[in-house]
């Protein structure tokens, strides 16, 4: 029997949840939530895209860090705060360096 929408959501909630359980994990989402651009504008330039073209580039590859970011918030806000901070203080770290 096939599952229900609700169902196939609470499945793929419960999949980030595990996966924010762990430190690897977090920093791996961290990591694509980060180069996905999240923290940076749009209208940035990108090597190998034309100029007419890096804003449509830039903001897809945006959203789909967002939706990481959503997916990870709503899985594990505890956790996703967590990952938040170990970020903090390994950029604190690895600037005392």
């Amino acid at each position: 029997m096939a599952k229900s929408a609700k169902e196939v959501r609470e499945e793929e909630i419960g999949d980030v949840f595990k996966a924010m359980s762990h430190l690897e994990s977090r920093r791996l989402i961290r990591r694509i939530i980060a180069n996905c651009g999240v923290f940076l504008s749009a209208f940035r330039a990108r090597p190998n895209v034309r100029p007419e073209d890096y804003v449509v580039f830039n903001a897809a590859q945006r959203e789909i860090g967002l939706w990481l970011q959503e997916e990870a918030m709503n899985a594990n806000p505890e956790m996703f705060i967590r990952m938040n901070s170990e970020a903090i203080a390994q950029k604190a770290l690895e600037a005392a360096e």
